[in-house]
């Protein structure tokens, strides 16, 4: 199985725990002389086999990651941190220039006046260079997963 087939499988596993999760609290209590839409018993039963799925799966990718090198002196986990943090980078610039955009909704003069504390056009540039290098690095990732096998 290629790394990323395993990684679709992964999403499809955790989605799967979620929405068993919900499931399971909704059903949770019903009336008096009721029964339940469906039973939790049952429910959480299928919970623990799909979480036991997920924890084998997500420690077969991670053995992975931890081998598989990416370029020169760099593994996945290595890059994929590094994929991380630009993508922390891109969302905290693109929210610091959203919060920092200042629309006056003044309608009187006595109202106070803000302005924003930092340069609004370069914190842009700055998220949309941090955006492109996630895209860029995300692409050079992505590739690679279709080609590695995942690691039993």
């Amino acid at each position: 199985m290629k790394l990323a087939e395993a990684l679709s499988i992964r999403a499809d596993l955790q989605r799967k725990v979620n929405q068993l999760k919900e499931r399971i609290l909704r059903n949770a209590k019903i009336q008096v002389d009721e029964k339940p839409a469906e039973d939790p018993n049952e429910l959480l039963l299928e919970l623990d086999q799909a979480s036991k799925e997920l924890v084998v799966l997500v420690k077969k990718i991670n053995k992975t990651n931890n081998v598989l090198k990416f370029e020169q002196n760099n593994t996945m986990a290595d890059i994929l941190a590094e994929r991380e943090q630009l993508a922390s980078l891109r969302d905290l610039y693109r929210e610091l220039a959203k919060q920092a955009t200042v629309s006056q909704d003044r309608y009187k003069k006595l109202e106070i006046k803000f302005m924003p504390a930092v340069d609004v056009k370069s914190i842009q540039k700055q998220a949309d260079d941090f955006a492109k290098q996630f895209r860029e690095l995300d692409v050079r990732i992505q590739a690679l997963n279709w080609t590695e096998d995942l690691i039993e």
